[in-house]
């Protein structure tokens, strides 16, 4: 099934998040927070460079299977069944302008869901509290020059079909930035102009889920994993607190 969300966010990494880095919603039954991140910039972590840690995929055979599965967003949902299972295995990298790899890494080239590259020590975190395949798929990839196990993660959408329209917002990309309903996908897609999601509203059965991405928004992370975040130490990420796009995430109980 093909499903198309109108957005110009090339890369869901690096929108803008909600203010004070927390999802806060009436509709969200057990009250779990949830965070948004960003690569971090601190200077001691980032060095003289401006850009984060960034690993570069140079795997030709994982460029070509992003050529033909993953080019743009219909091709992606096309193949969407299979595209995790079906990956190329043996996956090589390398770190730019630095000299050692960090627990939470951007990565390039953009590939969609694809939202950074960590280390066995995240990797284990989501192990340790029983984060499913649904939520979070990692694929190893050997970083030249580094001796520790790193990862591909990925987070699978929650197609923009499943929103519930009546309670989720949006705004325009461009111009004014008045809110604006729609009272299903069908009127959203066939509405002119580009809209952006503002507020988004899931189905109650994602209530537990630990992490989180809504199809054209970010990933939303749970207090759980920003927790654990904190107490192993992982060195790479930020939690944003505000931005031009301010998201709040919401459950839908009735």
């Amino acid at each position: 099934m093909i499903v198309k969300i109108k957005s110009n966010m090339q890369n869901p990494q690096i929108q803008s998040l909600i203010s004070g880095g927390r999802s806060q919603c009436k509709k969200t039954t057990d009250m779990k927070k949830y965070y948004q991140l960003e690569f971090t910039l601190d200077p001691k972590i980032r060095g003289r460079y401006e850009m984060p840690h960034t690993v570069e995929i140079t795997s030709k055979e994982f460029r070509a299977y992003k050529i033909s599965h993953a080019m743009n967003m219909r091709m992606f949902l096309e193949n969407e069944a299979t595209f995790y299972k079906d990956m190329p295995k043996d996956l090589t990298g390398k770190l730019l302008k630095r000299k050692s790899c960090i627990d939470f890494m951007t990565n390039s080239p953009f590939c969609l869901t694809l939202i950074a590259v960590v280390s066995e020590k995240v990797k284990r975190i989501f192990d340790n509290l029983g984060v499913s395949e649904a939520e979070c798929i990692f694929k190893k990839i050997t970083i030249k020059k580094e001796e520790g196990n790193y990862y591909l993660m990925f987070v699978p959408f929650i197609h923009g079909t499943e929103f519930i329209y009546s309670e989720t917002e949006f705004i325009p990309i461009f111009g004014e930035t008045e809110v604006k309903h729609f009272k299903d996908y069908e009127e959203y897609f066939n509405t002119p102009g580009y809209y952006t999601v503002k507020k988004v509203t899931l189905p109650e059965k994602y209530a537990s889920y630990k992490i989180l991405h809504p199809q054209a928004a970010d990933v939303f992370y749970s207090e759980d994993i920003i927790k654990a975040f904190e107490e192993e130490k992982v060195e790479g990420y930020d939690i944003k607190t505000g931005g031009k796009y301010l998201l709040e995430l919401c459950f839908d109980n009735e």
